[in-house]
């Protein structure tokens, strides 16, 4: 990556603004030289690292002089796209505006690869914003049901490659923080938690626990591994389904999402040749465990279906 969220900046962050005209000469002036010079060229650059991709993808349409560089080999954005708290917050505005990332990119740099590089998904930034799809009543199981609906978002209505979560492994609070959404901050960035550093007793931060998220994270990245390839899944009502096949194609894993608060009956009917192998679900009750082959899909979960040839 050139620059960290090249489109937003504020004291205290890592981060740089830039024009997308001048990043794109920074690049094919003074970066891709280096990288020839020192025999590197086997080196792939991610760019523009966008913090948020705007209304319609407005950010992501911006920095096409960048992206459409033939020295930028991977288009990166994170999914930051926030409201203020006296606007809609519908999470549904941002698959709006990935769907219009997916056009822009179909129709500008069709040969490039899409990464979504970073985002931590409907949490509390502040008194003031918020990423779309948080609210304040929501439980941690709901945030993390709305995660799974990012990782869909990602793969499905941008047709990215990638998705990254920013805090793999991330810090409690220090135990004398008294703002409630502060600490819970701290929970909603992490997958895996360890103690504060404040907190810590003798060389490292104790572990604490893997989060609901972990488990939901474990849906996809558990069995959809480097190589596989996400193919057409007809549209399965009340859901959100998606599904990939290995390099081989002997391998087809279904991931299905019911974010909704009532049970869904769900039948997946695949191509002659593959055989059912495992289900497995993350729900109120379940972290990514192995299930019977029952249709019914309870409310607020995750079922990641695996066929083989």
């Amino acid at each position: 990556g050139i620059q960290n969220e090249s489109n937003w900046s504020h004291e205290g962050t890592q981060t740089c603004r830039w024009e997308p005209e001048r990043l794109k000469t920074f690049i094919e002036q003074f970066i891709q030289p280096r990288l020839e010079a020192n025999h590197l060229t086997d080196l792939l650059i991610a760019a523009p690292d966008l913090a948020y991709i705007g209304p319609d993808a407005s950010e992501f349409r911006r920095f096409l002089p960048a992206l459409m560089s033939p020295d930028v080999d991977i288009a990166a954005y994170h999914m930051y796209d926030s409201y203020q708290k006296n606007e809609d917050g519908n999470f549904e505005i941002l698959v709006g505006n990935t769907q219009k990332l997916a056009q822009l990119a179909d129709e500008f740099i069709p040969t490039k690869k899409l990464w979504m590089t970073e985002t931590t998904g409907a949490q509390w930034n502040g008194n003031d914003w918020h990423t779309y799809g948080w609210t304040a009543d929501l439980t941690e199981h709901q945030k993390a049901i709305q995660a799974a609906r990012y990782m869909h978002a990602t793969f499905v209505d941008a047709q990215a490659s990638a998705f990254l979560w920013w805090g793999l492994i991330y810090s409690l609070a220090p135990g004398n923080e008294q703002d409630a959404n502060v600490r819970q901050k701290h929970r909603d960035e992490g997958l895996v938690l360890v103690c504060a550093p404040a907190d810590q007793v003798g060389e490292h931060q104790a572990f604490i626990e893997r989060t609901k998220k972990f488990y939901v994270f474990s849906q996809y990245s558990k069995f959809i591994h480097p190589g596989y390839k996400r193919v057409d899944l007809d549209a399965v009502s009340g859901v959100y389904a998606s599904a990939y096949v290995g390099e081989d194609d002997n391998r087809l894993i279904a991931v299905v999402i019911n974010d909704s608060e009532t049970s869904k009956d769900v039948s997946i009917q695949v191509d002659a040749g593959y055989e059912f192998v495992s289900a497995h679900q993350t729900d109120k009750s379940r972290n990514c465990e192995q299930i019977g082959t029952s249709a019914v899909l309870p409310p607020q979960s995750v079922r990641t279906v695996v066929f083989q040839k």
